[in-house]
């Protein structure tokens, strides 16, 4: 394949949170993607776990408020996480014991 020959404008790499939103959005501006997740199994097991209210206006964005209401989950009314180091030292969740 020569240059400029690719059936792609732009390549994802990684189909987590991030990834599947850049791709999303970029298609949706009329560009040829390719999104590339190196895990053999997807979606991935407690990929976006916890979704805080900023990520709100990204969903609206992308037009994607159906999708996130028809995909399984559990809604918290908050949660507490205390870093100290490189993984979390305290996860609390409201309604959680």
């Amino acid at each position: 394949m020569r240059d400029g020959d690719s059936p792609f404008d732009a390549l994802v790499l990684g189909a987590g949170p991030a990834g599947v939103s850049a791709a999303l959005r970029l298609q949706q501006l009329g560009h040829r993607v390719l999104l590339v997740e190196r895990s053999a199994v997807w979606p991935r097991p407690q990929v976006g776990e916890a979704l805080t209210p900023g990520v709100r206006n990204i969903i609206d964005l992308l037009d994607a408020n159906d999708a996130l209401a028809a995909v399984p989950h559990v809604a918290r009314a908050g949660s507490r996480v205390l870093w100290r180091g490189r993984t979390p030292d305290v996860l609390q969740q409201a309604g959680c014991p």
